[in-house]
Formats: C-alpha cells, structure tokens, sequence
C-alpha cells in the first residue's frame, strides 16, 4: 500500500512562487503566433498583464470567453473549439 498526501503546508507558503510569473530579461521574446483564450471570471489574464505579454509574445492574439473561469475547455467547450477553429483556420 501507498500513502500519499499533498504537503498543503508547503503549497500554502509557497502559493505566491507557484502562482507568480517568472520575470525573464525583456531580450528573451517568442515571435511566433500566440493565441490566449481568457475566461473573463478568471485573474489569470488581466489588462495589467498585456505589457508583459506583448513584451515576450508580440504577435499574439487575446480572445476573452465572459462567462467562463480559469477551466475554459470544461466550462464553455464548445465556445473554447469554436475559437480554437475560428484561429487555425485564419
């Protein structure tokens, strides 16, 4: 037998680290095509971040799902596939 448990103590002290965005040197940029999909409940891609990101992905294209959270494929599948088509298709 296993026993396994999540160290919830850790990941508690740790939440900012794990939660944070690395800072890279602003030199360091992708410049191939980057679609973000943002559910507009979640805190993950906010208007304070467009700097940040279109200083390492500059060709990229943000698309917002309002009523959906972080879990876009689970929350709003079929809007997530229709976007997703909609991009490669372009």
């Amino acid at each position: 037998s296993v026993d396994w448990s999540i160290p919830m103590s850790t990941l508690h002290h740790q939440l900012s680290t794990l939660a944070g965005f690395l800072e890279l040197p602003e030199e360091v940029e992708y410049t191939g095509d980057v679609f973000f999909i943002a559910g507009g409940q979640s805190k993950f891609i906010r208007s304070t971040h467009l700097p940040e990101i279109q200083t390492y992905f500059p060709n990229h294209m943000i698309t917002t799902i309002r009523g959906a959270g972080h879990w876009l494929h689970a929350e709003a599948p079929d809007d997530v596939l229709a976007l997703l088509v909609k991009y490669l298709e372009r």
